[in-house]
Parts: C-alpha cells; sequence; structure tokens
C-alpha cells in the first residue's frame, strides 16, 4: 500500500496547527497516513525527522490560524488544486465547498461589527488558471443604528457598540432607537441627573413671583439623541425625558422670564444640569454657554468637560449653548465592554 491508494496528497509545508493536540510517534508517513485513513479522519500533519503524527476529523485550507513550523508537511485527502484559500483584508475564511460541479468555493465573512450587503461573498479555485478568483466582499464597519439594522435584522432596541467614522472607528456606547422602523436613531443614556427648568411667573416686590406666562415647565432627559455624524446633540428631543411639569424645555437651556433685570437682587430663576458623566463622551472644547434673550443674566456656576451647571433669567432669556453641544469620545471613562451588544454580523444583510 501507497501514499497515493489512501489518496492523500500534500497541500502545506513547514505548518504546525497550534498547540494542545494530540500527537502520535510512528514508523513512517505512510503509517500516519494509514491510522488517518482507518480512523476515517481528512487529513493529517507529519514530520520526517521526529515522526510526529498529527491527524485530524477535518480538512484545513486556510493559514490563518496556522504556525510555522519547518519540518511539517499537512496532508489531506481531497483538496482544491488551488491550494490553500487566499485571505483578504476585512475578510474572516470561513469553510470551503465543493459545488455540484466539482469546483472548490471558499466561503468568507466580514469581521465582528462588519456588515456587508453582498451576497455571494465567494472565491472559486479556477481550474484551468489553478488560482482563486478575486473576492467580491465589501466589508463596512457598524458606525450607525441603520448599520446595525443591515448588520443583524433581528436586532432590537438596545444598547449597542458602534464605530462611527467620526470617532475614527473607535468605538462608543450608542443606544439605538426604532430598530424596527424604517429610521433609526442614535441616542446616549445618561446614568447622571440632567435637568432643564424654566419658572413659572415674574417678579414683584420682595422677590415674590407672580403667575405669569405659558413657557414655563422642567425637563428631566433620560438619554439625549446624537447625530452620530457630526457628534451634535439634538437638544429639543424629548424622546426619553420626563416631565416635572410644564412644557418642555430645551437640553441644556436655563431660562426664566421673571424680569429680573428689575430685580437684580432676586436669584436667578431658570436652571440647567448637564452632566455625561460616565458615557464614555465629553464636551468637545468649543462647547460653551453664554447668554441670550432679552435682559439677560447668565450665571455659569460649572463648566468642566462632562458637567455644565447654569442659573440664567430675563425678560425673557437666561442662559444658551454657545452653538451646538458636541460631544468628543472621553478616553478616561469608557464604559465596560459588557455594558452594551458588540455587533455581530452575517455574511450578508
Amino acid at each position: 500500500m501507497n501514499l497515493t491508494e489512501l489518496n492523500f496528497i500534500v497541500f502545506l509545508s513547514n505548518y504546525v496547527i497550534p498547540e494542545n493536540t494530540p500527537v502520535l510517534y510512528t514508523r513512517s508517513k505512510l503509517e500516519c497516513a494509514a491510522i488517518t485513513n482507518y480512523t476515517h479522519h481528512q487529513s493529517f500533519f507529519y514530520h520526517r525527522k521526529t515522526r510526529v503524527c498529527i491527524t485530524l476529523p477535518y480538512t484545513i485550507y486556510s493559514t490563518q490560524n496556522l504556525v510555522n513550523h519547518d519540518g511539517f508537511q499537512y496532508s489531506v485527502k481531497e483538496a482544491p488544486i488551488c491550494g490553500p484559500v487566499p485571505t483578504f483584508d476585512l475578510a474572516v475564511f470561513n469553510s470551503v465547498t465543493v459545488e455540484t460541479s466539482g469546483i472548490y468555493r471558499a466561503n468568507y465573512i466580514c469581521p465582528s461589527a462588519y456588515f456587508t450587503t453582498n451576497t455571494e461573498p465567494f472565491s472559486y479555485c479556477e481550474t484551468s488558471t489553478q488560482s482563486w478568483t478575486p473576492l467580491q466582499l465589501n466589508c463596512s464597519v457598524v458606525s450607525s443604528c441603520g448599520d446595525i439594522q443591515k448588520c443583524n435584522p433581528s436586532y432590537v432596541d438596545g444598547e449597542y457598540w458602534l464605530y462611527p467614522d467620526i470617532y475614527n472607528n473607535s468605538r462608543v456606547k450608542i443606544y439605538c432607537h426604532g430598530l424596527s422602523s424604517s429610521q433609526p436613531s442614535e441616542y446616549i443614556t445618561l446614568p447622571k441627573i440632567n435637568v432643564a427648568s424654566y419658572p413659572e411667573g415674574e417678579y414683584t416686590s420682595s422677590c415674590s413671583i407672580s403667575t405669569f406666562g405659558d413657557r414655563w415647565g422642567e425637563t428631566n432627559f433620560n438619554k439625549i439623541r446624537i447625530n452620530i455624524k457630526t457628534t451634535e446633540v439634538t437638544t429639543d428631543d424629548y424622546t426619553f425625558t420626563t416631565q416635572v411639569n410644564g412644557i418642555h424645555q430645551p437640553f441644556g437651556h436655563a431660562e426664566a422670564c421673571s424680569n429680573i433685570a428689575s430685580y437684580d437682587t432676586c436669584p436667578k430663576q431658570g436652571y440647567a444640569l448637564v452632566d455625561v458623566t460616565e458615557t464614555g463622551f465629553k464636551f468637545n472644547p468649543l462647547t460653551n454657554w453664554k447668554l441670550g434673550g432679552w435682559q439677560s443674566l447668565c450665571d455659569i456656576i460649572e463648566l468642566s468637560n462632562v458637567r455644565f451647571v447654569g442659573q440664567g433669567d430675563g425678560y425673557c432669556g437666561g442662559c444658551f449653548p454657545d452653538g451646538a453641544i458636541k460631544l468628543d469620545r472621553d478616553l478616561t471613562a469608557i464604559p465596560a465592554l459588557s455594558t452594551a451588544v458588540i455587533p455581530q454580523c452575517g455574511t450578508s444583510s
């Protein structure tokens, strides 16, 4: 009996599979092949000098998980004439299948947190040229909640790790809302209290308040909407808010209409607390607050890279964001990986 009769061919040279694999010691490569055949295994590694024999119940088509090691040869019962399957950037080898025509097909998937809309991520073994065809697989990183839909349509609203382009594809924790709709949107969950308060009334003598106006209200924000392409907070989105009283108040605004200019010894009525602590975000250095409105006053009580506390008032006016509130990644306070889902995408949408 010889190797040809056992139908084994040399597929790889100078490679060995990872550690912790059971090994045998045989007198020859022929004996190693015979053991492989007898045990109904599909392939084996053999080292001519050490006579180490490693049999496997499957065929290794890719070198991705192998370690270079001189002296080992890898032989298989059946293998594509083109040799080991090729490696491609941003593509993970998945399996090899043999089509009814006898053509070998290498199947690929995108890595974790990447998705593709390509329904044929294959490379074929061309027997005429004995080479693999180019792979038509475009893997895109999951950078928005819309991408989460494409990545895995079974995902439901919740916390996910996204990898937006504007953050150099670094991970950020985002709450995806509306994944069952045609336009899902991105939110940041706020672990700390966030308030925008516009008290009712205006001052009279002795800093007493008389009922006045219809713009008053107090809003607590549980999540804030973020434009994942511009990093800007949508201050007038109230999807995830608790209304304490009155009407909705914009995020980060401390306004009132108490005619404080005529009663400058009275306390300012409007109040805003913005706190993005523990979200993994911080204020962009250009984010600031200013006074706005008529006869306005604005006291910035606290301003750090994660907190703003302000009191404002006027007739009517107070403290307003000076342009958009933009958020950068806070590398000192990245949430634990277990607090959000790492997207696991299929081969296609």
